[in-house]
């Protein structure tokens, strides 16, 4: 049913190769590569902990890293096709669904917005940075854009619920 859908937003969304647009969609792709991903999330826990305590430096690490597994449990278990419509712009080697960078990166940016301050403008601009990342990859045709919004789901579905539940705690 979405077949068609994404199919759609994908010849609507991708950019060519060499464009400028290419250029922003890589720079927000390598942005929110796992390698420079990890030095973020380290900076953030310790700017985390410096404000706001370590116990929330830790709660921050905990929401990552659980997140960050979910997702690759959830890539393995539903381990759906890369689109192949198009030419790939970032060399790719995991499956599709969901996408690891849109669901890690709004985990990493909106647990940050909302262990560091209770101000919303922090959670919009977290939440403008996850949308970018995102993008990014449809723009790039290395994923489908319902890959896309499934991570971006699962990231605010998991933030909310581990929120949440050290609230009660």
């Amino acid at each position: 049913m979405t077949a068609g859908l994404d199919a759609a937003l994908l010849h609507a969304l991708a950019v060519e190769p060499g464009s400028a647009a290419a250029g922003l969609a890589l720079f927000f792709t390598r942005f929110g590569d796992a390698g420079p991903r990890f030095l973020i999330v380290l900076l953030l826990a310790a700017l985390i902990g410096w404000r706001r305590g370590p116990r929330r430096a830790g709660l921050f690490l905990a929401i990552v890293a659980g997140g960050a597994l979910l997702v690759l449990l959830l890539k393995s278990a539903i381990g759906r096709p890369r689109p192949d419509l198009l030419p790939h712009q970032d060399i790719v080697r995991s499956a599709s669904m969901p996408s690891g960078h849109a669901a890690n990166n709004l985990i990493v940016w909106l647990a940050a917005a909302r262990l560091w301050s209770p101000a919303w403008g922090w959670t919009a601009a977290a939440l403008a940075l996850a949308l970018a990342v995102g993008l990014s990859r449809v723009m790039l045709s290395v994923h489908w854009p319902s890959d896309v919004a499934a991570g971006w789901a699962i990231g605010l579905l998991w933030v909310a619920g581990c929120l949440r539940l050290a609230r009660r705690g």
